[in-house]
Protein backbone atom coordinates (compact mmCIF):
# COMPACT_ATOMS: atom_id res chain seq x y z
CA UNK A 1 0.00 0.00 0.00
CA UNK A 2 1.29 3.28 -1.13
CA UNK A 3 1.17 6.46 1.20
CA UNK A 4 -0.09 9.36 -0.51
CA UNK A 5 1.75 12.98 0.10
CA UNK A 6 -0.41 15.75 0.87
CA UNK A 7 -0.02 18.49 -2.56
CA UNK A 8 1.93 21.59 -1.46
CA UNK A 9 0.46 24.77 -2.70
CA UNK A 10 2.32 27.85 -3.06
CA UNK A 11 1.76 30.84 -0.70
CA UNK A 12 0.19 34.30 -2.04
CA UNK A 13 0.59 36.56 0.83
CA UNK A 14 2.29 36.11 4.21
CA UNK A 15 2.03 38.46 6.76
CA UNK A 16 2.67 38.93 10.65
CA UNK A 17 -0.96 37.34 11.40
CA UNK A 18 -2.06 35.02 8.56
CA UNK A 19 -0.83 33.02 5.22
CA UNK A 20 -3.47 33.25 3.03
CA UNK A 21 -3.16 30.34 0.22
CA UNK A 22 -5.52 30.36 -3.30
CA UNK A 23 -7.95 27.33 -3.04
CA UNK A 24 -7.12 24.22 -4.87
CA UNK A 25 -10.99 24.07 -6.03
CA UNK A 26 -11.88 27.40 -7.13
CA UNK A 27 -8.40 28.84 -8.11
CA UNK A 28 -8.52 32.81 -8.76
CA UNK A 29 -11.71 33.38 -7.10
CA UNK A 30 -10.69 32.02 -3.58
CA UNK A 31 -8.52 31.97 -1.12
CA UNK A 32 -7.78 30.58 2.23
CA UNK A 33 -6.88 32.00 5.47
CA UNK A 34 -4.23 30.07 7.95
CA UNK A 35 -2.30 31.25 10.79
CA UNK A 36 1.27 32.20 10.49
CA UNK A 37 2.22 32.72 14.06
CA UNK A 38 4.40 35.96 12.89
CA UNK A 39 6.61 34.29 11.01
CA UNK A 40 7.54 35.70 7.94
CA UNK A 41 10.65 33.39 6.79
CA UNK A 42 10.13 31.27 3.85
CA UNK A 43 9.11 27.77 4.72
CA UNK A 44 7.24 24.56 4.47
CA UNK A 45 3.79 24.09 6.73
CA UNK A 46 1.13 21.72 7.25
CA UNK A 47 -2.33 22.84 7.35
CA UNK A 48 -5.75 20.86 7.36
CA UNK A 49 -7.99 21.62 4.47
CA UNK A 50 -11.43 23.14 5.67
CA UNK A 51 -12.83 23.59 2.08
CA UNK A 52 -14.15 20.63 0.58
CA UNK A 53 -14.98 18.01 3.31
CA UNK A 54 -12.55 14.57 2.61
CA UNK A 55 -10.55 16.56 -0.50
CA UNK A 56 -7.53 16.29 1.17
CA UNK A 57 -8.15 13.90 3.95
CA UNK A 58 -4.25 14.64 5.51
CA UNK A 59 -4.45 18.06 4.83
CA UNK A 60 -1.96 19.70 2.61
CA UNK A 61 1.50 21.65 3.25
CA UNK A 62 1.81 25.31 2.00
CA UNK A 63 4.96 26.57 0.93
CA UNK A 64 6.40 30.10 1.65
CA UNK A 65 8.79 31.19 -0.82
CA UNK A 66 10.84 34.43 -1.90
CA UNK A 67 7.64 34.60 -4.85
CA UNK A 68 5.36 35.15 -1.66
CA UNK A 69 4.05 38.68 -0.94
CA UNK A 70 4.77 40.09 2.96
CA UNK A 71 1.96 42.16 2.36
CA UNK A 72 -1.74 42.93 3.82
CA UNK A 73 -4.52 42.09 1.70
CA UNK A 74 -7.83 44.02 0.82
CA UNK A 75 -11.23 42.32 0.58
CA UNK A 76 -10.48 41.84 -3.18
CA UNK A 77 -7.30 40.33 -2.54
CA UNK A 78 -5.18 43.17 -4.03
CA UNK A 79 -1.66 43.56 -1.69
CA UNK A 80 -2.58 47.00 0.13
CA UNK A 81 0.04 50.04 0.53
CA UNK A 82 -0.85 50.07 3.99
CA UNK A 83 2.24 48.44 6.40
CA UNK A 84 3.56 46.71 3.15
CA UNK A 85 6.73 48.22 4.40
CA UNK A 86 6.83 47.50 8.37
CA UNK A 87 6.50 44.01 6.96
CA UNK A 88 9.08 44.05 4.91
CA UNK A 89 11.31 45.72 7.52
CA UNK A 90 10.12 42.79 9.93
CA UNK A 91 11.36 40.46 7.16
CA UNK A 92 14.70 41.78 7.12
CA UNK A 93 14.73 41.65 10.70
CA UNK A 94 13.92 38.03 10.83
CA UNK A 95 16.19 37.14 7.87
CA UNK A 96 19.35 38.95 9.77
CA UNK A 97 18.31 37.28 13.26
CA UNK A 98 17.38 33.76 11.27
CA UNK A 99 21.48 33.60 9.74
Amino acid sequence: MSIIEPPTLEAYVVNDTHIIVPCPFHRGKKYHIHGSSGRLLNCKTHRSSHCVPGAYPKGYYIKVTDRTERAYIGKSNQILKRGYQELQDLYAEQLSTNN
